[in-house]
């Protein structure tokens, strides 16, 4: 070979891109509010179709199925893909074939749901469905993490749940230096452990000791060498630097520590060979020589030119005899062209994908392409700060990443088996009729195929709660003991699990475990396994208040780096407070679920669109209900107003609230009767105003709109109070009209507000709608403490029930019963077949005497039972329901 001079192996720079950073587009797709992708949808293609063979005409994707291609002309399906890009159809003919899964892209403002529709019945589609988002198990929470479009593209989310990377594998960075002040790079600096004296990983003062301690003829070589000017400077500080340190933020860039970029082995150590200045690489072959002496396991270099030399490729082979793997980048001249070294045997040849995911117009091709990765508009470090570069150049250290991602996962490997790991898990993205169709290598390198392929496919299928010893009911409550059965399915067709154990842990002490782990040992391809004869067993503390639980599995396997969880939150216990979702599913109810999370206050939840309407037997065991109907039209049904009736003229307190009830029920006796509220027509005012002395509303106010609301109030009602009940709330001024009210008797209460709640904003000058509940719900509480008491009461001696009043009745009654000790109690109406008719009471009462409404409206005239029923004792009488 003839000697072709150093000047002449120019680096393969960024070239076509340089935008400075990018921050602008952080935010995700766009989704409707059930977290539906916008614009796509999912199809799975009937095998009778055939193979799927997409061509682009006029804009639109066609699969040249004349059906298929109508639908795509008249929704605009602009591009289809498959869902799993390297999905094959299974040989086995009882596993499901995930392989004919398509998406289709169709402009945003497309009805999704009338695309789906339309796909659905037509003959060659078996499914068609919304593209659904979900929140992954590990995302980075690096805010530049979502302008990383190669990360997306790689499945990184995907790997990530398995590997990310290690701090024992190192990556040698052949290149202009590195930044090593950054903030995204710092902390993943190789150290060199002979020149660290104190050995506290990091650089000391006291380590500036002028010497070669580790023998290597390189004089405090702390972090790598600068083989260009031949000292320990590896700063990437000349003018046209950035190249070094860019690349090294792509190979391995802090990820997940809440700032900058993420990289894929986010892990792995850093070596620098600073051997040029950003423009021109000198003395390359140095710096791979010794990343390899040093022990790096991946060598990575941006960097070419024409021409090949004889000692260059010994070099190559030197390093990789010594279980190296080398990449360098393929080249930007956008040509036919093998350059070097990437053209050297050892050595895998990077070319460059852009974000449609074909080659980039400027990559490089050459049969000695082995792989293509991301390359253009790739965000990374640079001194100080971040930018976008396009190149081979970065290209080539998002490979050598993934190589670094692998062997973390195999550290057994060789440099050889970790390459065709890339190669066996790339995806092909030639394209027929192009000069460089064939000359891409093995394809784009995909992260998410290559890690996931290692490791067992685990995940929770089945978790089921059953009562050991208890009342009987669905619900956990104090003093039972409950076990978990849950069943782990392993999908994966080629990896089975061994050593699988799963661990059962509380966030509450009240819960203790007999029986908190299981070891399911190893669960076989595309299996599963249950533990079913050794179930997680619990008991919950006889006196533990209510409380919400959250229930964490966690799950280790043999070669698993990192627990697969699982959260399961349940209620333990009756709480106080039961929250009615009767908007109609509209979703108003977040306000509240986020107004009562604030408060730190238990609560049930009951979704009369889901679950059906509210009767008296549902809300009866809480002390307080909130029931908003927000924007629903005609929402109370005389049931639940039965109900309502029956639930505060008892012991219990209603907050109602929603803009319509007035509308539905200003001609109804109940208006008054029930609600003590009368209608006063509408008022468009935004503002409510509290009473003076008021203990609810004194010194408050709401503005019904702003950001800080649901934003979703109408023309408000407005109402006068009624029936011993009075106004607690005016619109405009504290004189206006009448928008909110309150009523008791004794230990039960109701504040109704003719408007919806959840609407005000607590703009400034205005009073944070938390505070208002929070005084809702100290009212409450002052009903129960200033009911009227006999000093020094005496508790019945005995249990007793006492026969209904009135009886016979139509259509309601009230039952008394005397507990001589505070218990867990059941008061149950059957008819005389025995069929369960209602349950009146369902938990814990204090000691004294207690009386409990049934309401029978729809019940048939007869002989019914009612029973008491406690842990050591049951007491049953006769009712006559007379129509």
């Amino acid at each position: 070979m003839k000697y072709r001079g150093w000047l002449t192996v120019a680096a393969a720079v960024a070239v076509l891109v340089i935008t400075g950073m990018v921050m602008a587009n952080n935010a995700p797709p766009p989704m409707t509010e059930n977290l539906e992708w916008k614009g796509r949808i999912v199809v799975e293609f009937r095998e009778a179709l055939g193979p799927i063979r997409l061509t682009q005409n006029s804009g639109l994707m066609l699969t040249g199925d004349v059906g298929l291609d109508a639908l795509a002309h008249q929704f605009n399906v602009h591009h289809i893909e498959k869902l799993i890009p390297f999905a094959e159809k299974p040989q086995d003919p009882a596993i499901r074939d995930i392989s004919r899964y398509y998406i289709l892209h169709f402009p945003f403002d497309t009805d999704l749901h009338e695309v789906a529709q339309a796909y659905a019945l037509d003959p060659n589609v078996i499914t068609a469905e919304p593209y659904m988002i979900r929140r992954a198990d590990w995302v980075p929470n690096d805010p530049m993490y979502f302008s990383q479009w190669a990360m997306n593209t790689m499945h990184a989310n995907l790997a990530f749940d398995y590997c990310q990377g290690s701090d024992t594998v190192i990556i040698g960075v052949v290149d202009s230096g590195i930044d090593t002040t950054h903030q995204d790079l710092r902390n993943n600096l190789w150290i060199n452990p002979e020149e660290d004296l104190n050995g506290n990983g990091i650089i000391d003062p006291s380590d500036w000791d002028g010497q070669d301690n580790d023998g290597n003829s390189l004089v405090d070589d702390f972090w790598g060498w600068n083989f260009w000017q031949g000292n320990n400077d590896v700063q990437d500080n000349q003018p046209q630097g950035g190249h070094g340190t860019h690349c090294s933020g792509l190979a391995s860039g802090v990820t997940n520590n809440g700032m900058g970029i993420a990289s894929l082995a986010c892990k792995t150590k850093i070596l620098t060979s600073r051997c040029g200045d950003g423009e021109f690489v000198y003395s390359w072959t140095s710096g791979v020589a010794y990343a390899a002496g040093e022990g790096a396991h991946i060598i990575s270099m941006s960097f070419g030119g024409t021409g090949s030399s004889g000692y260059e490729q010994s070099i190559i082979n030197n390093a990789y005899s010594q279980g190296a793997a080398l990449f360098a980048s393929a080249g930007n001249t956008g040509q036919y062209e093998i350059r070097y070294p990437s053209g050297y045997d050892n050595v895998v040849s990077v070319a460059a994908s852009n974000s449609g995911d074909h080659k980039a117009g400027f990559s490089t091709y050459a049969p000695t392409v082995d792989v293509a990765a991301p390359g253009e508009g790739i965000l990374s470090t640079v001194p100080y700060s971040y930018t976008s570069f396009s190149g081979t150049s970065m290209s080539t250290p998002i490979a050598a990443s993934l190589a670094a991602q692998i062997w973390a996962a195999r550290p057994a490997w060789t440099n050889t088996q970790v390459i065709q790991q890339i190669y066996d898990t790339c995806v092909p993205i030639d394209v027929t009729g192009y000069a460089w169709s064939g000359f891409l290598g093995h394809g784009r390198i995909d992260a998410g195929a290559a890690i996931t392929a290692l490791f067992p496919t685990l995940s929770f299928t089945e978790t089921t709660f059953q009562e050991v010893t208890g009342n009987g009911d669905t619900r956990i409550d104090p003093g039972e003991t409950w076990k978990l059965l849950i069943t782990v399915n392993n999908s994966s067709r080629t990896v089975a699990a061994n050593g699988v154990v799963v661990d059962l842990t509380c966030n509450n002490t009240n819960v203790s475990f007999s029986q908190g782990t299981c070891n399911l040992g190893s669960i076989g391809t595309q299996s599963s396994q249950n533990n079913a004869t050794s179930p997680f067993t619990f008991s919950v503390d006889a006196g533990a208040p209510p409380f919400e639980a959250t229930f964490t599995l966690s799950m280790n396997e043999t070669t698993l780096m990192f627990p697969i969880t699982q959260n399961l939150l349940q209620m333990v216990g009756v709480p106080d407070v039961l929250l009615v979702d009767d908007d109609g599913g509209v979703n108003w109810q977040v306000w509240y679920e986020m107004d009562l999370d604030s408060l730190a206050i238990v609560y049930d939840y009951w979704n009369v669109s889901t679950q059906g309407e509210v009767d008296f037997e549902i809300i009866q065991p809480y002390s307080k209900v909130i029931w908003h109907t927000s924007t629903e039209q005609n929402p109370l049904t005389e049931n639940e107003l039965a109900a309502i009736g029956s639930y505060i003229n008892s012991t219990g307190c209603l907050f109602l609230t929603g803009q319509n009830i007035d509308e539905q029920l200003d001609s109804s006796a109940a208006y008054g009767d029930v609600l003590h509220a009368s209608a006063a027509g509408l008022t468009p005012a935004p503002m409510v105003f509290g009473v003076d002395g008021d203990p609810i509303s004194s010194g408050t106010s709401m503005m019904l709109a702003g950001a800080g609301g649901a934003g979703n109030a109408g023309s408000s009602a407005t109402i006068n109070a009624v029936n011993d009940a009075v106004l607690i709330y005016n619109y405009g001024s504290t004189s206006g009209p009448g928008a909110g009210l309150r009523w008791d008797h004794q230990t039960g209460g109701l504040v109704y507000l003719a408007f919806n709640f959840e609407a005000s904003s607590g703009l400034p000058g205005y009073t944070n709608r938390r505070i208002v509940l929070q005084n809702i719900f100290d009212w409450f509480d002052s009903l129960v403490l200033a009911a009227p008491t006999v000093s020094e009461p005496v508790l019945p001696a005995d249990y007793a029930l006492d026969q209904n009043y009135p009886n016979p009745f139509n259509p309601g009654t009230e039952i008394t019963f005397s507990l001589p000790k505070a218990e867990r109690v059941k008061l149950s109406v059957f008819d005389l077949s025995g069929r369960l008719v209602a349950t009146l009471v369902n938990g814990q009462m204090p000691a004294g005497r207690h009386t409990a409404a049934f309401q029978a409206p729809d019940l048939a005239s007869g002989v019914y039972l009612y029973r008491l029923e406690t842990g050591a004792m049951q007491l049953t009488r006769k009712m006559v329901l007379l129509k």
